[in-house]
């Protein structure tokens, strides 16, 4: 008779570390309901961020980010990102008509327009 209450334990212990693990959010960078790094620039959406940037040829400065929003949220204005903050420089890239390249605390990242 004693195995029971112990079983009863044991199962109750682990049903509640199941329970209590479904409702804990996700602490990733891009947690729960947020977008990836996204530009707005020129009517068009700039996304899917790389930092591999060795194989681009940075040209001009295009534009600046003049609006930061939170990145829950997709910008929808022009110059506004979710991820870059006001007054980072756009810069053109050689040969790529579809590409955007940014500078952020001593990181590179080129985005991709989304047609």
């Amino acid at each position: 008779m004693k195995k029971f209450p112990k079983l009863f334990f044991v199962i109750f212990i682990l049903l509640l570390t199941i329970l209590s693990a479904c409702g804990q959010e996700s602490t990733g960078e891009s947690g729960s309901g947020s977008y990836g790094i996204s530009v707005f620039y020129k009517n068009t959406e700039y996304t899917a961020a790389t930092r591999d940037v060795e194989n681009y040829i940075v040209d001009e400065v295009v534009g600046k980010i003049n609006r930061k929003i939170s990145l829950e949220k997709v910008p929808t204005q022009n110059g506004g990102s979710n991820f870059f903050e006001e007054g980072t420089k756009i810069y053109s890239i050689v040969d790529e008509e579809y590409k955007i390249y940014l500078e952020q605390k001593g990181e590179s990242y080129v985005l991709t327009a989304n047609e």
